[in-house]
């Protein structure tokens, strides 16, 4: 099978790129997620602390969590964290079962995670509505794997599922490209 740029993809590949035709679950915080320290040192308010960290949703490249800090002066905010697959990569003679084990560490992980964070640093510039705000991206401390994550405002994206989501998207874009 081909992809619509004509270069051939494996199962694995073919099994993301489908376009799905299931309902769009919005998201749901679970769990509970072990936050790294680079990723509280990255935090914009430094004094920040952790209340608590929820699973949050799926990513097709990584973990996605809800962080909620308590500020030093006793505020309470929230955050939104995407970290790269913390599974570590199949061998090459392994079946990859899950794209996201081969995309999201070394190299690719930290151009994702850049490029991710550099995107909605320009958008943010231009339309703050439209795209959350980026605080950091950065590499977790361990030295293996080599794994990524990607800090930014959290908005609870189960309102933004729909027809009129449909709409609002369009009509942003249509501001952002004028």
């Amino acid at each position: 099978m081909e992809s619509i740029s004509n270069i051939g993809i494996s199962e694995a590949q073919q099994r993301v790129e489908q376009t799905p035709s299931d309902l769009i679950v919005p998201p749901t915080a679970t769990g509970t997620y072990q936050v790294d320290e680079s990723v509280i040192e990255a935090f914009p308010v430094k004094g920040t602390t952790i209340v608590d960290a929820l699973n949050y949703g799926e990513s097709l490249w990584g973990k996605t969590a809800k962080v909620i800090v308590r500020l030093p002066d006793g505020d309470v905010q929230n955050y939104f964290l995407k970290v790269g697959n913390t599974m570590a990569a199949p061998l090459a003679s392994t079946p990859v079962l899950n794209l996201a084990q081969v995309v999201t560490l070394g190299d690719t992980g930290r151009s994702m995670c850049e490029g991710e964070y550099e995107s909605l640093k320009e958008i943010y510039q231009v339309s703050p509505e439209f795209v959350p705000r980026p605080f950091a991206w950065g590499r977790y401390r361990e030295p293996q794997p080599e794994i990524y994550f990607l800090l930014a405002e959290f908005r609870d994206v189960g309102d933004q599922v729909g027809l009129i989501a449909v709409l609002r998207l369009c009509r942003e874009l249509n501001s952002i490209f004028r």
